[in-house]
């Protein structure tokens, strides 16, 4: 039997701004990528920095999809799918931006920048969904569970058992000295 599985879907709370952030979002990557940066002036001389800053980058935006597919409520049926959207989405956005970085002067695209925008988005939307949404979700399942499990022994939980024992072992020891 599984004990989750009636679990509480996401609150029906309507916010606005998630479902504007994606957009905001969205145009300040285009804005970043019109920028021309010439190679003698990029400052930062850390290898293979511009993947980390596509992979977070991108992966922030994958979840501000997700929120605001949330939001909508497309995730209460079909998690899994909204997910994939979101990333599908992101990842899409990014293999246009690569695509437009190609006409930008002193920019070229690049498959290893894609590949980073498609891990970003689905790692961070996995992690959101495994910390933002499905362990706040279960927790009162997960705590009714356990406490279920532990049942009471002679009126006291195997914890409070537990403890009296230790109590007693410490003030036992203490009047052998």
């Amino acid at each position: 039997m599984n004990p989750f599985a009636d679990t509480v879907p996401y609150p029906k709370k309507k916010r606005p701004l998630h479902l504007l952030l994606p957009i905001f979002y969205a145009i300040a990557i285009f804005g970043a990528s019109i920028m021309p940066i010439p190679v003698q002036n990029r400052g930062i001389d850390i290898p293979h920095i511009d993947k980390l800053l596509h992979f977070i980058g991108y992966g922030i935006l994958a979840v501000l999809i997700f929120r605001a597919f949330i939001e909508l409520g497309l995730s209460e049926k079909h998690l899994f799918k909204t997910m994939a959207a979101a990333i599908v989405l992101s990842a899409l956005y990014g293999l246009s931006d690569e695509i437009h970085q190609s006409f930008v002067p002193h920019r070229t695209a690049s498959f290893a920048d894609f590949l980073a925008d498609l891990a970003g988005s689905t790692a961070m939307v996995l992690l959101y969904e495994i910390y933002g949404g499905a362990i706040p979700r279960l927790w009162p399942e997960i705590r009714r569970y356990y406490h279920e499990k532990s049942k009471k022994i002679h009126g006291l939980t195997k914890l409070e058992v537990f403890y009296k024992q230790m109590i007693s072992k410490i003030r036992s020891s203490g009047a052998n000295r």
